[in-house]
């Protein structure tokens, strides 16, 4: 997160960002345009960043948490990938700190993973001394993450990041108290008062993984085409909904959700049935193209197979959306480690 997000990320985004202006393949107002109206959707709408000046970028103070460059990093691709050459050196710059940040983000590793991992590490660094000159202290760092990672297992499991988005309930309670006296001790009874109902919460037991009430009794028309099914799933016991919170991950109908195999799979879904205290998604399949390097994101194409019914717990990635870019082609950018996922294996 600190070494990443909040330092590499920010040095060499704002140094690609700013030769790209310099070389007049984009402006300043032209990114601010397509990051301010790009489609974010529901997912990622509260990891939207400020508006960008030209003194950030030569400053390198873009002014993003870590939530909002890792938002602003994986979309901009899409973003501005149109305008800019394939061929364009600052472009594959950009490409290459897409891969070793995609690549830590990776569940698990082999040795071959972790070797693939330095080589990008090295490509990236000789290619930023080249354009950009000196390197920074935590690009060094990043030398030390196969190391780290055979030491102590994927680093997206050792960063500080969740524990640091508990500063986020505390700020949104200091701005929204009165109270000016001892506000101090105004949070600390708050976060108490959070703490208590937490560990009452699990007095009672361990909750489930999902809400039951968001479910409904089935509707007959709506599952009829679900009767014949390879789970054997007992459809008039089922309850439905459009909707459902499962391991604190939000899933809506026509939202999209993958499965991560030798060849990426993506589905719409449709509805949720619960049977048995199990969670089954009604989807349809989508159609992959391919995958687009210089967009860093999978093509999409129509439906190809309807009315699947597949467990919850067989997908592999988190609920997404679909994106179409400024050329029309329909595109989505996934789970990071699936780029290479798709593309190595």
């Amino acid at each position: 997160m600190h070494d990443m997000l909040e330092g590499v990320c920010v040095y060499d985004t704002s140094k690609i960002l700013l030769s790209l202006i310099e070389s007049k393949v984009i402006t300043i107002d032209l990114l601010n345009n397509r990051k301010n109206l790009f489609p974010y959707g529901e997912l990622e709408v509260g990891n939207v960043s400020k508006v960008l000046s030209k003194k950030n970028l030569q400053s390198c103070n873009l002014k993003m948490t870590a939530s909002e460059m890792l938002c602003f990093i994986r979309y901009l691709p899409l973003m501005l990938g149109d305008i800019v050459p394939k061929e364009n050196i600052f472009w594959k710059s950009l490409l290459n700190l897409i891969s070793v940040l995609d690549f830590l983000m990776k569940d698990e590793y082999s040795e071959n993973d972790l070797i693939y991992l330095a080589k990008l590490i090295k490509e990236h660094h000789e290619t930023y001394a080249r354009l950009f000159g000196h390197l920074k202290p935590k690009h060094h760092f990043m030398v030390h993450y196969p190391k780290a990672i055979r030491m102590g297992g994927p680093l997206k499991y050792l960063w500080s990041m969740r524990f640091e988005a508990k500063h986020k309930d505390t700020k949104i309670y200091f701005n929204s108290i009165t109270s000016r006296l001892n506000p101090s001790k105004s949070i600390a009874r708050k976060s108490c008062f959070q703490f208590s109902y937490f560990l009452l919460k699990y007095s009672l037991g361990v909750p489930k993984e999902f809400e039951e009430n968001y479910f409904q009794n089935h509707n007959p028309d709506l599952l009829k085409i679900f009767e014949s099914n390879e789970f054997g799933i007992d459809i008039k016991s089922a309850k439905t909904s459009y909707e459902i919170t499962y391991k604190c991950s939000i899933y809506k109908q026509k939202y999209y959700i993958g499965i991560l195999c030798k060849d990426f799979k993506l589905y719409k879904i449709n509805f949720f049935l619960l049977v048995n205290d199990k969670i089954f998604i009604a989807c349809n399949e989508i159609a992959i193209k391919g995958f687009d390097k210089h967009f860093v994101a999978y093509e999409v194409g129509e439906c190809v197979n309807e009315n699947i019914v597949t467990p919850i717990d067989n997908f592999s990635t988190r609920p997404m959306h679909l994106y179409t870019i400024a050329n029309g082609k329909c595109c989505r950018q996934i789970a990071n480690f699936t780029k290479f996922t798709t593309l190595k294996y």
